[in-house]
């Protein structure tokens, strides 16, 4: 017997790199192409240091009344720098109440994604407590499954973690 899955929200990853130079027409022509394609959101991957001009031309074009929405993918290994915490904190407490910010589940969290980052694993209970409730998609596929099985975050029960594919997901309590 096959499985049939059904798809609630679709996403298309975007490199932040790529897009800061897009003008309000070639962003409004991107979401219009993402739309006639059934993808909801677009997932902006984004480096240190972060230009919050262009992250705040991305936000403000894209709240267009659309319907169509971002959110966030920190990449700790682009530009060879982590993430600091204070830094997440603050893009995410700018940004993450936006119109244009994607919000996941019943309780209505923004999700929150990373590249890696294993060796600041630590800092998410902290960025938690900080922001609220967030929707936590980590890619933390360098541990592989069993060592990811091991790790232990604070207020993360052990029965959210989820294996797919090569996707690893740490669901909100």
């Amino acid at each position: 017997m096959a499985a049939k899955a059904t798809a609630k929200s679709v996403f298309a990853h975007v490199i932040m790199g790529n897009i800061c130079s897009y003008t309000e027409d070639t962003w409004k022509s991107d979401i219009s192409l993402a739309q006639n394609a059934s993808i909801n959101a677009f997932v902006l991957n984004i480096t240190p240091p972060l230009s919050d001009d262009c992250l705040q031309t991305q936000m403000t074009t894209n709240d267009l009344g659309t319907g169509f929405k971002l959110f966030f993918s920190f990449d700790y290994l682009g530009n060879n720098v982590p993430w600091a915490a204070a830094d997440v904190v603050s893009v995410l407490t700018t940004h993450g109440s936006n119109a244009a910010y994607f919000k996941s589940g019943s309780d209505n969290y923004p999700p929150v994604s990373t590249f890696e980052g294993t060796k600041n694993i630590g800092d998410w209970d902290s960025i938690r407590s900080q922001v609220g409730g967030i929707f936590f998609v980590p890619d933390w596929t360098s541990l592989g499954p069993d060592r990811l099985r091991r790790r232990r975050i604070t207020g993360w029960p052990a029965t959210s973690l989820l294996i797919r594919s090569s996707m690893y997901i740490l669901a909100t309590p």
